[in-house]
């Protein structure tokens, strides 16, 4: 049976903060306990606009703090501040009439999840958006639950690959699937695909960049059902463009004589799950 010690701690001794609370945890506690108690127990009546700030993540973190946690607690608080801090700049560009309550069933799991990724920046910066928009009249409704898992399975090489949608103001990239066929053979081999990335084809000239696809990134975010991606339909507007990808890439390939490079046209592009994705946690 395990022994259980009582004991008030004074959290001014360990973040300054003027409260007294009284622990009483088994030695061999799980620091995973439900969330959604200690929202409504101890998080529930400070979170409100005052000069005080916001203090989400560390409230939360403090309410956590275990007798033998003091130590390595130090470094995450610093790092929730720090993402409170950044949550009550956009909190405080919310209109007033706008600004709003976050559900326990959004505010919860995402602390839950953010206090084992404090040294993941796109998952604190995708939380803080995803939690700036609840508090948000205008997108509450557009903050999903599942969104919440959806960070979490996304590595850092995921979300950069989403963030070329949101950087060049493109829910689409024009693709290509290059192709290996060989005389008096039947059948095609598959090689590499790439996307054409360009900002404004109104610039003259136009600057074309080119992008070889990792099918792990598109295999996940085609899981998680956030991407679309086809090489038996294409885009019919611009239809020049695959040529001009396909002209980019084509000098990266030396092939025999006996050989011919060729390409399937396509498209990699936002599923509105993931267009709505991207405007709640990327935004």
């Amino acid at each position: 049976m395990e022994n259980e010690i009582n004991k008030e701690i004074s959290i001014e001794e360990i973040n300054g903060v003027k409260a007294e609370i009284k622990v009483q945890t088994p030695v061999h506690a799980d620091l995973t306990e439900t969330i959604n108690q200690a929202y409504k127990d101890g998080l529930q009546p400070t979170v409100q606009k005052t000069g005080k700030g916001l203090a989400f993540c560390f409230q939360f973190l403090a309410s956590k703090i275990k007798p033998y946690m003091y130590e390595q607690i130090q470094e995450a608080e610093y790092k929730c501040r720090e993402i409170d801090r950044k949550l009550e700049e956009k909190y405080n560009k919310i209109p007033e009439e706008n600004q709003t309550f976050p559900r326990t069933s959004i505010l919860g799991p995402s602390l839950d999840v953010l206090k084992y990724n404090l040294d993941e920046d796109y998952i604190k910066d995708a939380f803080i958006n995803l939690l700036s928009h609840e508090m948000d009249s205008r997108f509450q409704t557009r903050v999903l639950p599942s969104y919440i898992s959806i960070v979490n399975q996304l590595s850092t090489d995921d979300a950069q690959f989403l963030k070329l949608f949101k950087d060049n103001n493109s829910t689409e990239f024009r693709s290509i699937l290059l192709t290996v066929s060989e005389e008096k053979q039947k059948g095609i081999n598959q090689l590499e695909k790439y996307i054409l990335i360009t900002r404004d084809l109104s610039q003259i000239p136009t600057i074309y960049h080119t992008q070889k696809l990792n099918n792990l990134i598109i295999d996940n975010l085609l899981r998680l059902k956030l991407i679309e991606v086809s090489y038996s339909e294409w885009y019919t507007e611009n239809l020049s463009l695959y040529d001009k990808l396909f002209n980019l890439v084509s000098s990266n390939y030396s092939l025999p004589q006996n050989k011919m490079l060729a390409y399937k046209k396509g498209y990699v592009r936002l599923s509105q799950f993931g267009k709505n994705f991207i405007d709640i946690c990327l935004s």
